[in-house]
């Protein structure tokens, strides 16, 4: 599937020089990381565990995305009742790993 939004992975890092998160990406290029989104904290009513929550559902967008396609072909009358289990449990970890709190990095 091709998509015109950057490819994951995607992986939310904790900016503590900025008391923010930052989801990034590695480039084509090499090491460099290139920054996707950054979670605000200049008006401080964020606090650090839900910034680190909407760093990790940002940062699983691609995979979601890939979820949902693989659901909806899931659907599809010749798709096996293996695919369909897989596609199932693949939407099951992604939310919960977009759901559970982690310590921070």
């Amino acid at each position: 599937m091709s998509t015109p939004h950057t490819p994951g992975p995607w992986k939310p890092i904790h900016d503590r020089s900025h008391h923010q998160y930052a989801v990034v990406t590695h480039n084509d290029a090499g090491p460099l990381q290139m920054v996707i989104a950054r979670t605000d904290n200049h008006s401080k009513l964020t606090s650090t565990e839900r910034q680190a929550a909407n760093a990790r559902l940002i940062a699983a967008a691609p995979e979601l995305l890939a979820a949902l396609v693989r659901l909806l072909a899931a659907d599809d009358e010749s798709t096996t009742l293996y695919e369909r289990l897989k596609a199932n449990e693949q939407a099951r970890a992604i939310i919960a790993a977009t759901t559970t709190e982690t310590t921070h990095p």
